[in-house]
């Protein structure tokens, strides 16, 4: 059953009286065993009764691990309430993070992983990003609260570096970028899977990630990442959970206010600060709570928590940080990036390559697909290449095709309307495949040319089968026609070798396109 701890802590003073006797004994254990270590048996029975009691959340710890972070005050997170969601050892199912930018995302998962691994023996944790840049500002942050850590020092006996760190009770922390293999992870095993920045993910690459807790009894699995397109695999792993939103009483009209487009999110964000909708007045940020549009998936363990900016005490309640906010909403009103970086919301639309209507204008061949077939039958066309799904070959890689660049050329070919179907009313089942592809940035962002380079990402719940199929049918065909398939001309003639060594006789083919 799902337990809110931040919930509890505001709202219920007969916890707060029961948590306060559990740290003040903590406390004075701590202090204690200072002086005669053999004291530690008791403390440690102290600290599990108060991770008992707290459900196993660690949030309530972070000051106890941290007592002087980021300068000279205890690490706390009363300004960041929502983060209380993303400390507690939630086994099985899965927990979702749907949030904005700027909001200490990764501050909370390095203490969570710093934490749990000297607390519990033998654990093992995996963090990945999907690029190496954002694996390095994540490890950067690590180290820098690892250095912080109250426990730090330095033991040449274990392994210690930026991606992997060993504990002396057998815990383990490992780091990893995964892009556009899995190879880098294969072989490992851990038990808790933090899978940060999921928006820019390979869903296709999910199953092999998940391997790694094929082994473990106690599997524990985080999505997080700011939301950006609704194609992206974290806006499919969202809509798979709980979906808990932070709603705001108002304490003069009791209405209910919730921080999404469809109760009027636009209309909180005023010049005082988060307004009620229905009368104006002011809102306290911190009074809200989490509620979940699913209950039943809340109390399964499929969780999942949106977090815009709007509801972060230390983002509402800094002047400069919401006077920015005001502005860019006048600025940019709902735009895209708007929603995306201040309210954690995703948009419709990624980066597509093409849109419907042009899919629909290559639709020109009309609807008697009798007479299409005839006239390939009857000789009407120079040629006749099918295409099947193309999975790429992993047997000569050194001659493989690019497939971005190969998916690219098919897209162009389809905005020049050089590519013509039947009709739309018949097509439009397998066309609309050509949508369920986004561009994402690839890894390090440039090649060494210095131009910018780019991978496409699968939906994560829709196919694009048709879109593979036709890809390798017009590939094919632009082989036969003579014309440069490969921007490398080194790989071309490479390639063009093997099939000639297959010996085909391309004179006794029939002669049409056929997608």
């Amino acid at each position: 059953m799902f337990f809110d701890l931040e919930n509890r802590l505001r709202t219920d003073g007969q916890f707060r009286h029961e948590l306060r006797r559990r740290q003040d004994r903590l406390a004075r254990l701590d202090q204690l065993l200072l002086r005669h270590p053999g004291q530690r048996a008791q403390y440690h029975e102290a600290l599990k009764d108060l991770l008992e009691f707290c459900r196993f959340n660690f949030a309530l710890l972070t000051p106890y691990f941290w007592p002087a972070y980021p300068k000279s005050k205890p690490l706390l997170y009363s300004n960041y309430p929502f983060a209380f969601q993303m400390f507690n050892l939630q086994l099985g199912g899965f927990t979702v993070i749907r949030g904005s930018r700027q909001i200490s995302k990764s501050t909370a998962l390095a203490c969570r992983q710093q934490m749990i691994a000297r607390l519990v023996r033998g654990f093992r944790s995996l963090y990945i990003a999907p690029r190496h840049e954002q694996l390095q500002t994540y490890q950067n942050k690590y180290r820098e609260l690892e250095k912080a850590n109250r426990f730090f020092q330095r033991n040449t006996h274990l392994r210690q570096n930026l991606g992997y760190k060993e504990h002396d009770n057998g815990s383990i922390i490992e780091m990893a970028s995964v892009l556009t293999s899995a190879a880098g992870i294969r072989g490992k095993s851990t038990d808790e899977l933090l899978m940060d920045e999921y928006s820019h993910f390979d869903p296709e690459l999910e199953l092999e990630v998940l391997q790694t807790q094929s082994a473990s009894e106690m599997k524990i699995t985080v999505y997080a990442g700011t939301s950006l397109t609704s194609d992206s695999a974290l806006e499919a792993r969202w809509c798979e959970s709980s979906q808990a939103s932070w709603m705001m009483k108002c304490s003069s009209c009791a209405h209910h206010n919730i921080p999404l487009p469809e109760y009027g999110v636009m209309d909180m964000i005023q010049v005082a600060g988060p307004c009620c909708v229905k009368c104006g007045k002011l809102l306290n940020v911190r009074a809200g709570e989490f509620v979940h549009a699913f209950p039943r998936l809340r109390d399964t363990g499929y969780l999942g928590f949106h977090i815009p900016q709007l509801i972060v005490p230390a983002v509402v309640y800094n002047p400069a940080r919401w006077a920015d906010i005001y502005r860019m909403k006048n600025r940019v009103g709902g735009s895209r990036q708007f929603q995306q970086e201040v309210l954690g919301i995703a948009t419709e639309e990624g980066e597509k390559e093409i849109t419907r209507r042009q899919l629909e204008a290559i639709c020109i061949l009309g609807s008697d697909l009798q007479r299409l077939r005839l006239k390939a039958v009857q000789g009407s066309y120079r040629w006749v290449v099918s295409g099947c799904d193309w999975g790429g070959s992993d047997y000569i890689p050194e001659l493989r095709m690019n497939k971005s660049e190969s998916i690219s050329l098919v897209f162009e070919a389809i905005r020049k309307q050089r590519i013509r179907c039947f009709a739309w009313e018949i097509a439009q089942e397998y066309l609309q495949d050509c949508l369920n592809l986004f561009r994402a940035p690839g890894e390090g962002g440039q090649s060494s040319s210095g131009m910018t380079t780019f991978i496409y990402r699968s939906h994560p719940t829709r196919p694009n089968d048709t879109l593979m199929a036709l890809n390798c049918g017009f590939t094919l065909g632009r082989l036969l026609l003579g014309e440069p398939m490969l921007a490398d001309l080194s790989v071309k003639l490479r390639l063009e070798e093997q099939l000639e060594g297959l010996s085909v006789d391309y004179s006794n083919l029939p002669g049409a396109i056929s997608g």
